[in-house]
């Protein structure tokens, strides 16, 4: 029988409360509750040893890191970005990046939702880096356990809130996931895989 994958790494169980949700991807580039999403600690990190180096989730020199979220009509996607700022504020984006996103029909407060990649899961989570010399977004890891809606509230404006309860999160490479390998529906819908 074929043992279980186990995963490069794991982000530890969490709980965290979003308190603004931004109507719309145009809204959440503005940024206007920016001052009350940026944190000293990341909220998902993770070192990982790859190819004889340490892989760090955030980037192991970035000192502020934005966590937000918005909806759109069908889904909530959430971001946990990381920057090297100085102290006049001026700041430098450092992949990785935690990318979270759930259907909008899945999300009701005591809900349990499986994250993963194929569609038999409910919540998605991939970890963002760059590649190449054009810099080019690409999916490095992507995350597997489990997520609990605590409460939820979507409004027509931008405010509402959402808290959620993770479990333990397996990373895994694209290639080699609990489902073996994903990397062609990932590319699929339009993401390319970090070589």
């Amino acid at each position: 029988m074929a043992s279980e994958l186990e995963p490069l790494a794991s982000f530890p169980a969490r709980t965290h409360e979003l308190t603004y949700l931004y109507n719309g991807v145009n809204a959440f580039n503005e940024m206007a509750n920016q001052e009350d999403e940026l944190w000293k600690s990341a909220l998902f990190n993770a070192s990982i040893a790859m190819s004889g180096a340490t892989y760090s989730i955030p980037n192991p020199q970035a000192n502020v890191h934005w966590i937000a979220a918005y909806y759109d009509s069908s889904a909530l996607y959430f971001y946990q970005n990381s920057y090297l700022c100085d102290n006049s504020m001026n700041c430098q984006y450092a992949t990785p990046a935690v990318l979270l996103g759930a259907a909008l029909s899945e999300l009701s407060a005591g809900k349990e939702l499986s994250i993963g990649i194929s569609d038999k899961h409910k919540v998605n989570m991939l970890i963002e880096d760059v590649t190449g010399e054009d810099n080019e977004d690409c999916v490095m890891l992507v995350g597997y356990g489990n997520l609990t809606v605590d409460s939820v509230k979507i409004a027509a404006e931008n405010a509402g809130g959402f808290k959620f309860t993770t479990s333990k999160i397996g990373l895994y490479l694209p290639v080699a996931t609990p489902e073996g390998d994903m990397s062609g529906e990932l590319e699929n819908v339009g993401f390319k895989i970090c070589k």
